[in-house]
């Protein structure tokens, strides 16, 4: 999944898909560098916050994204990080109510103000840097609730990748070529 502005793949991202009956689903964890195998309907919440996630990633405003990824972090149970929580207060107060020390510190030997206004490539570029890693927290995070789930052994990985690689191409009326 490619981020238009950043231009950043996240390559962490992957639901590789689903098997021929939909029971079974199948995500990549590139931490571990291995796939998951899991079962979908005990696991529809799971999937509910990838979509999620994934949406939010798209979204227009940077303000919006980061604030919806950070809501799932936080619903998912995770503790933000000092660089997460001043970015999130910044972005939405008024830099009267930005007081705690280590946010104001933050801010401002990091964006020279409090109230992040997007001006300077220093900031959009350090603004994302700080935005992937809570997408791939958030991302590991979904993962560590998926339950029922095991590691496919790296033998059979590759044959699940190509079968589910063919099957996106039939969707898509392309033939992959071997």
């Amino acid at each position: 999944m490619k981020h238009y502005e950043l231009k950043y793949e996240f390559n962490t991202l992957r639901f590789l898909g689903y098997n021929k009956d939909s029971s079974l689903g199948y995500f990549y964890d590139a931490r571990n560098r291995k796939i998951i195998v899991f079962n979908i309907s005990k696991n529809k919440e799971a999937l509910e916050y990838f979509r999620k996630l994934t949406g939010y990633i798209g979204l227009p405003s940077r303000r919006e994204k980061f604030l919806d990824v950070y809501r799932i972090f936080e619903l998912l149970g995770g503790k933000p990080s000092t660089e997460w929580r001043a970015i999130r207060v910044s972005i939405s107060h008024s830099p009267r109510k930005v007081t705690e020390k280590k946010l104001v510190d933050f801010l401002l030997s990091n964006f020279g103000e409090l109230d992040i206004s997007f001006k300077t490539r220093h900031q959009v570029t350090l603004f994302y840097k700080i935005f992937t890693e809570l997408v791939e927290a958030t991302y590991s995070a979904i993962l560590a609730r998926l339950n029922d789930v095991s590691v496919i052994k790296e033998e059979h990985a590759q044959k699940i990748i190509s079968k589910i690689d063919s099957m996106r191409s039939e969707y898509r009326g392309t033939k992959i070529p071997r």
